[in-house]
């Protein structure tokens, strides 16, 4: 039997939720309501893929970068959100 893999969800807790449930038995879900937990949490496990909304306290797009510069996080997948799809934000987001 394969592994299910991790999933680290970064957003507030409705849509953290929403997305746990749309992820659920494809993924074991954790979730961090800001940038400073979610980096606590990628210390102790990394998961195959992080969730991680733009506009998080802390800014997700900086913790983005954060993981993106450190060789441990290598094969770590982010995935951006964003309610706010301005040319601007996804410029900054590639």
């Amino acid at each position: 039997m394969a592994e299910i893999p991790k999933a680290l969800i970064v957003d507030r807790a409705r849509f953290s939720e929403l997305i746990c449930k749309m992820l659920d038995g494809k993924f074991l879900t954790d979730t961090a309501p800001d940038g400073v937990q979610a980096i606590k949490k990628l210390r102790l496990d990394t998961p195959a893929v992080a969730v991680i909304d733009q506009d998080i306290p802390g800014n997700g797009i900086k913790l983005a970068e954060l993981v993106g510069m450190n060789p441990k996080y290598n094969g770590l997948h982010i995935i951006l959100t964003s309610a706010n799809h301005s040319p601007d934000t996804i410029i900054r987001a590639r």
